[in-house]
């Protein structure tokens, strides 16, 4: 039981950042601290906080001060999805160590698929398929999201990436999918559509259902069955944040994943000749199962140089790579070495 107001330190200086200091300051039983957008490990020592909301834009920064909160025996919520996906782990790991939490944030959209599938799974559905809602469907960030759901739900993604199927109606979804084919293995998808907004399921009822059952989520428009569709129309970002903290508090994660069975992976959108610096135009990305030849997507934050020929739709990995010498790639290198260490690596 919560009996005193919890300390909040906040680091980044960005909407999310400021949404966030926002909300706290009108939740009741919340108190800003501190907010920063430097290094906060001075603030962590001088002043005591019982969570930090990492929201940080820099991939780096996010995960150097969610270790450092880890550190100070402060738990830690991740906003920022690329942190979450590239070294995730390590921070989980840590955080287990001491007793503390790392989760990602309940307003973030694979926080709301999470709480989604809670909720299917208390009203007695299992899961067939999870997805978002986007008329974006290239989107990075939507990439990282759902890669992160897979890994902390062990769904898979599709064989040769996302297929993004367009859709008017909501129910349209139900037809689109050879869910037989699955197996006892979710899958994570996105649906393309200008008309609807949010993340969804695709479910199925515990066995032998009660035909009065299947006539109630028929009446509710959710399917004619065998499958059904849930539909969360929102997720709503730092509004959603003092649910993700007084969770931490409670020592309860929105989502966290320790063994990931996928990542999002770089593949050329060009021929480059060594020697070329890969920007941000220079590759797609792809949700992939775990390869450990191939360079997260999540790494690329600075530039880095080729060292040898990639030709188009090729993958970018660490033989043809040259990672940069920074504080990210020896954290993400650590983090695989106790992967690789760890029984079920």
């Amino acid at each position: 039981m919560i009996t005193q107001d919890l300390r909040i330190g906040i680091a980044g200086d960005t909407a999310m950042a400021r949404g966030v200091a926002f909300q706290i300051e009108a939740t009741p039983g919340m108190l800003v601290t501190w907010k920063t957008s430097d290094d906060p490990t001075s603030l962590l020592e001088e002043n005591t906080i019982d969570i930090l909301v990492e929201a940080s834009s820099s991939t780096e920064a996010s995960a150097q001060n969610a270790l450092a909160a880890l550190e100070h025996n402060a738990h830690c919520i991740l906003t920022n999805p690329a942190a979450d996906l590239a070294l995730g782990p390590l921070c989980y790991l840590k955080a287990y160590q001491r007793g503390l939490i790392v989760t990602s944030d309940a307003g973030s959209r694979h926080g709301a698929l999470a709480t989604l599938i809670q909720e299917a799974d208390i009203m007695g559905f299992d899961i067939v398929q999870a997805g978002a809602l986007t008329d974006t469907p290239d989107d990075p960030t939507l990439k990282i999201d759902l890669t992160l759901l897979a890994n902390a739900m062990g769904y898979l993604p599709p064989e040769g990436g996302l297929t993004n199927p367009a859709i008017t109606q909501l129910q349209e979804a139900l037809t689109l999918f050879d869910f037989e084919s699955y197996g006892d293995i979710p899958r994570i998808e996105t649906l393309t559509t200008h008309d609807h907004h949010g993340v969804y399921l695709i479910v199925k009822p515990k066995p032998d259902l009660p035909a009065e059952q299947a006539d109630f989520l028929k009446s509710h428009h959710l399917g004619d069955g065998p499958n059904y569709l849930l539909h969360r129309p929102f997720h709503l970002g730092h509004l959603e944040t003092p649910k993700t903290i007084l969770g931490a508090a409670a020592g309860q994660s929105i989502l966290s994943h320790f063994q990931p069975l996928c990542d999002l992976y770089a593949f050329a959108t060009q021929d480059l000749p060594a020697g070329s610096t890969i920007s941000q135009s220079s590759f797609a990305t792809q949700i992939a199962p775990l390869n450990d030849d191939l360079v997260p997507a999540t790494l690329l934050e600075k530039p880095t140089i080729l060292r040898a020929d990639v030709k188009k739709g090729d993958p970018l990995t660490i033989e043809n790579l040259q990672l940069p010498d920074t504080p990210l790639i020896h954290l993400w290198i650590k983090q695989r070495e106790l992967l690789e260490s760890s029984p079920d690596g």
